[in-house]
Order: structure tokens, then sequence, then C-alpha cells
């Protein structure tokens, strides 16, 4: 009975800790003004109020019941594989940490089932056609999970979490991803993204638009492999102002601030870096902006929704597939014999190396005229 007894003592002592803890929580929420209380009430009257709160008492058996049980399952998994399996105390510890981390990885997760749940989807729609997608339109407990068919999809047996497949039709990416609702009985119809309806609110951040008439740039992406290098940027952006007199602004997002001040100070003047630190903010200079240049990221595809004329320079992905929807003339890029591989590699590769700044400057004039 030893390690019960020593579960209970330190579950209650736990308890009690946290008991206390969130007893200073709940007693004032901070940056709150002070509650209204006599000047005369003592510490030990305001522990007895603490003590009299059922919020607080629930808290903390949780508390005690959580800690105790946890404290039992692991005493008794280290003693099934040590004295059952009889394990080397190293291997042993192996495998403990194996079921700890489990229960790491599936308590959130747990959490995430029950949000998802509690939506209640009657219908989830897989648009990557891969095991992430199809999992969470699985997990989602809707009846329907409507996904591409087996050859169509990005890992082919992800499959069978789906069960209303669908050949997707066209090429392109919005194409296939909106032959999906052919499954719920939905005319075909032209993409229209909308743009009089996206982003017409003022952004929330505090950012100077610039004034006059302007290019601009957003030189970052998701995969290292499709970032053309910043001092190629610089020297088309260089290019463009000698043949149109248009200066470039670059769109400093989170995290990439070095990178857009890179450009900037490569440009010899021609770009000055804007804060762009949320994507309300970037879709208000897209708009004001007369060209917007930029990879294969997701602000390119908000420059060619909201209308504004778009050179995407582009690398390890197909421009067929995922180019500038409707505007094939808005993508620069250089076929290989490698070409395409949707790879995510660490650096700049030959793909987008093979299209030099010359080459995206003369698309970007032909694009303002």
């Amino acid at each position: 009975m030893r390690p019960f007894r020593f579960g209970w003592s330190t579950s209650i002592l736990l308890a009690l800790v946290s008991y206390g803890f969130a007893g200073v929580a709940n007693a004032q929420p901070a940056g709150a003004p002070p509650a209204a209380r006599a000047p005369e009430e003592s510490g030990w009257a305001r522990f007895g109020r603490m003590l009299r709160n059922p919020d607080m008492i629930l808290l903390t058996l949780s508390y005690f019941c959580l800690n105790y049980f946890e404290y039992i399952f692991f005493y008794w998994i280290y003693y099934y594989f040590g004295k059952i399996r009889h394990l080397e105390s190293d291997e042993s510890a192996v495998y403990l940490s194996i079921v700890m981390m489990t229960m790491v990885v599936m308590t959130p997760l747990g959490g995430f089932v029950s949000e998802l749940r509690r939506f209640a989807a009657d219908v989830a729609l897989d648009l990557m056609g891969n095991y992430k997608a199809g999992a969470i339109a699985r997990l989602s407990g809707a009846r329907t999970r409507i996904g591409f068919a087996r050859p169509h999809r990005r890992e082919p047996s992800s499959a069978m979490l789906i069960n209303r497949p669908v050949v997707p039709r066209g090429v392109h990416a919005v194409d296939r991803m909106l032959s999906l609702l052919d499954a719920l009985g939905l005319p075909p119809e032209p993409a229209d993204f909308g743009p009089e309806k996206l982003f017409r609110e003022a952004p929330p951040a505090v950012v100077e638009l610039p004034a006059g008439p302007f290019a601009l740039l957003h030189p970052g992406a998701g995969w290292a492999n499709k970032r053309y290098p910043p001092a190629w940027w610089g020297k088309a952006v260089r290019l463009l102002q000698a043949e149109t007199g248009l200066p470039t602004w670059v769109a400093a997002a989170r995290g990439e601030e070095e990178l857009a001040a890179e450009v900037a100070a490569t440009s010899e003047g021609a770009a000055r870096v804007v804060p762009a630190p949320d994507l309300p903010t970037l879709a208000a200079l897209i708009r004001r902006a007369r060209l917007m240049l930029g990879g294969d990221t997701g602000p390119s595809h908000l420059a060619r929704a909201l209308g504004t004329p778009l050179v995407m320079v582009m690398g390890p992905t197909d421009p067929e597939r995922h180019g500038p929807y409707g505007d094939r003339q808005g993508a620069v890029y250089k076929r290989l014999p490698c070409s395409f591989c949707p790879q995510r590699l660490p650096e700049t590769k030959a793909c987008l190396l093979e299209v030099p700044p010359r080459q995206v400057a003369a698309r970007a004039v032909a694009a303002l005229s």
C-alpha cells in the first residue's frame, strides 16, 4: 500500500497548491479596478471566503483526482514493465517515456477532436488529398466526406478516409477544388473571388499607406526554394524604376523584416520597406498598388483575387496548376528537365536561378502597359 499512501499525500499537496494558485487567479482579474471590500477584513476571512466558493472546491477536487490517478497509472505502468515483463530499468524507462509522450500528444488532440465534433459538420471537403486532410474530415464526424478519387490524390491510400470520391475537372488547383462541389449536385460555374467583398474594412494596423503610384513586392514564401534571391529582386525593381519611373514598396510581413530590408538595401534606392503585419493591411497595400510582384505564395494569389496586375516568379511548382488563375502571362518561370518537383528544400535552386532579374523587370513593364 506504500504507493497508494504516497500517491494520496502527493495528490493532496498538489491539489492544495493548485487551490491556492486558482484562488489567487480568481481573487482579482489583472488590470481590473479593486473590488469593494471592507478594509477590516483579515487574511483568514478572505481565505475562508475562498474555501466556501463552490467553483474553487470543484476545481480543487478535479486537480486532486487528476494528480492521484496519474500517479497510480504511472506507478503500475512502471511496475508492469519492471516486475511482470522483467525489463531492465533503462529499457523500462524508454517504454515509460513512450507512454508519457503518447499522453502528451493525445491530450491536446482530444481537445481538438472535441471542438471539431462540436462544430457538427454535415459535409467535409478534403481539398488536399492527403492523410492530414482526410483524417480531419473523418474525425469531424461528418457523414458526407468529399475528396478527390484515389488516382488523383497526393497520397492515394488516404482515399479510404473519404466516402464520396470525385474525379477532378481542369488542371489548375482552383478548378480542381471547385469540382468537388459536383458531389453536392451544384452546377459548374466560373470561379468568382468576389474582390469587392474581400477585406473591405479598414486595416487594424497603424500603417501609413504609400502615396502616389507604386509597385508592391512581397519577397517571402513558405518554402525556401520558392524565394527569389533578395539581391535579384533588388535589381529587378531597379530596372523597373529605370524603365517606368515607378518606385517599389517591399511588404514586410511578421518574421520577414530582414528579408524585406535586404531587398531594399540592394535596390539602390528603388525600393523602400512598408510594414504589412496582417492580411487586412496587406490587402489594402495590394489594392493601392499598380502592380504586384512576388513568388508562388499566398499574397500573390490574393493580388490576383483582388484584380491587381501580377508578376509571379515561379520555381519548383507548376504554373499550369499553381500559377495566377486565369492569367498565364502573369507567371515567369524556366522549364528545366527536372521541372516540376514540389519539394521543400532549404535553398533556392536552378529553377529560380535560371530566371534573370531583367526578364522579371521586362514582364513587369509589360503588365503595367
